[in-house]
C-alpha cells in the first residue's frame, strides 16, 4: 500500500469511520461519503479499508442484487458456488458479523440508477441491520437527494462526510508525498490554481513534472522553470 498524504478530507473520513466503529448499540451504523469527482474519495476509502481490514467493493452500472452479494462474498473470501440470493445474503451477514468487518461501497450512485435499486439499497440496509457492522456508501453529491426516497436508509445514516477540493496546504502535502523531485512553493501554488484542488489532477500534474524533471536533470522545479507547459489534459496553461 502506497503512502498517501493525510489531507483534511481523509481526516474527516477517518473520524467518521472511527465513530461508526465505536458507536453504542443504540446508534445506527450507516454512513455516507459524498463529494465531486476527483477529490480523493476512492483513495481515502481504499486506504481506510487497508488499515482497518474493511471490505471495499466498487459498484458498476450493471450491478444486480446477485452481483452485489457476489462481490461482497468474494471480498469476504466466501465462495458458495451457485446459491440463491437469500442464501448469499445470509452468508454475507454471518461472515460480516463473525469477522466484525465493515463494508464500504464506492460509486454507490449506480445503486440508485439501477432497475434493481430497491433491492440493492435496502439490501445494504439489511446487511447493516442484521450484521450490526458499519456500511458506508460513497458517491457524488446527488446521492443525498436520491436517499430521500429511502427513509429507512436515510434514518440510519449516523455519520456523513462531504469531500471538498484540496486547499493549498493539502495540495503541497500531496505533492511532497507522491513526487520524487522537489516542487518549489511557487510551482505548488500554480498546480493548486490550475487543478482547482482536484486530487486526481494534482497527481497527474505531479507525474508530468516528475517525468520532465527526470529528463532535464532537475532536482527542484520552480514555476519559472515550468512556465506555461501543460500539467494535465485540459490544462488552460495559465494560473487561474
Amino acid at each position: 500500500m502506497q503512502n498517501i498524504a493525510i489531507t483534511k478530507n481523509l481526516k474527516r473520513f477517518q473520524g467518521a469511520f472511527g465513530d461508526l466503529i465505536g458507536r453504542s448499540e443504540r446508534i445506527p451504523g450507516l454512513g455516507l461519503v459524498t463529494g465531486p469527482a476527483g477529490t480523493g474519495k476512492t483513495v481515502a476509502a481504499t486506504h481506510i479499508c487497508h488499515k482497518q481490514n474493511a471490505i471495499y467493493v466498487l459498484a458498476d452500472p450493471f450491478w444486480t442484487a446477485s452481483s452485489m452479494l457476489g462481490a461482497i462474498l468474494h471480498k469476504l473470501s466466501v465462495n458458495p458456488g451457485r446459491v440463491s440470493n437469500a442464501e448469499a445474503f445470509r452468508l454475507a451477514v454471518e461472515r460480516m458479523r463473525d469477522t466484525g468487518r465493515s463494508l464500504l461501497v464506492d460509486d454507490a450512485d449506480f445503486l440508485f440508477d439501477s432497475s434493481d435499486r430497491n433491492r440493492l439499497v435496502e439490501g445494504l440496509r439489511s446487511l447493516h441491520d442484521k450484521s450490526q457492522q458499519p456500511v458506508i456508501m460513497i458517491g457524488m453529491e446527488k446521492i443525498r437527494s436520491k436517499l430521500h426516497r429511502y427513509p429507512q436508509v436515510l434514518g440510519r445514516m449516523s455519520r456523513s462526510v462531504d469531500f471538498e477540493y484540496l486547499d493549498l496546504e493539502d495540495t503541497r502535502a500531496v505533492l511532497e508525498v507522491i513526487c520524487k523531485v522537489s516542487i518549489a512553493p511557487d510551482l505548488s501554488q500554480v498546480i493548486h490554481q490550475r487543478t482547482k484542488g482536484a486530487l486526481r489532477l494534482i497527481v497527474v500534474a505531479a507525474e508530468t513534472i516528475e517525468a520532465e524533471a527526470t529528463a532535464q536533470g532537475w532536482e527542484v522545479v520552480t514555476a519559472d522553470q515550468w512556465g506555461d507547459a501543460v500539467l494535465f489534459t485540459g490544462d488552460s496553461r495559465r494560473a487561474a
